[in-house]
């Protein structure tokens, strides 16, 4: 008993101490996932200005959109633009620039998911048979999140800008609460 007195400050420390981790997701495994990350970008759209992109209205425009790299993620992003504009404005997309009357750069800041969490959870340890290295959640609160980030210029025929856009952001949640035995949702996709 007295050997486990001498060592309790060192346990108590390992279980109680508190933290946070940020993990990027690069791939879309699983349908929250992905659904994460298409209805960031729905949310998104939604927050495009009508007083910038009335000028696309019935117009010929040529969208050139830009991330750090090619992925699923940013191309879906664009089809979802290119129809958004479509029926908002009933513009028509052409292929190059020069028979473009807008020109519109569209800049991605962020389109996918991240993983968050922050609270107590015992120190992570080995099982034999289990694969990866399990923590036990003592009071968590366990985020992912879907998020899509851009902005923008818009450009007349001669190439001067009509306008620029701010940054628009959107979150969309899922967080639970994590606990020994059970985790409770604290958002939930609809």
């Amino acid at each position: 008993m007295r050997k486990l007195w001498k060592i309790m400050p060192v346990l108590m420390l390992c279980v109680c101490f508190s933290c946070t981790t940020r993990q990027v997701v690069n791939e879309f495994e699983g349908a929250t996932a992905q659904r994460l990350t298409t209805y960031s970008v729905d949310a998104v759209m939604g927050k495009l200005p009508d007083h910038h992109f009335s000028a696309l209205s019935k117009k010929r425009v040529h969208l050139e959109c830009a991330f750090l790299d090619d992925s699923p993620a940013i191309d879906y992003a664009r089809r979802r633009l290119e129809m958004e504009l479509i029926a908002r404005y009933d513009c028509t997309f052409v292929e190059t620039p020069e028979t473009a009357d807008i020109l519109l750069r569209f800049f991605f800041n962020s389109v996918g998911t991240d993983m968050d969490y922050a609270g107590f959870r015992t120190p992570e340890f080995a099982l034999p048979g289990v694969p990866g290295l399990p923590g036990i959640d003592l009071l968590t609160l366990d985020m992912f999140h879907g998020v899509a980030e851009c902005y923008y210029y818009i450009l007349d025929g001669d190439r001067q800008v009509l306008a620029k856009g701010d940054r628009i952001k959107a979150v969309i949640r899922s967080d639970k609460i994590g606990l020994p035995i059970v985790s409770i949702p604290v958002t939930h996709l609809e």
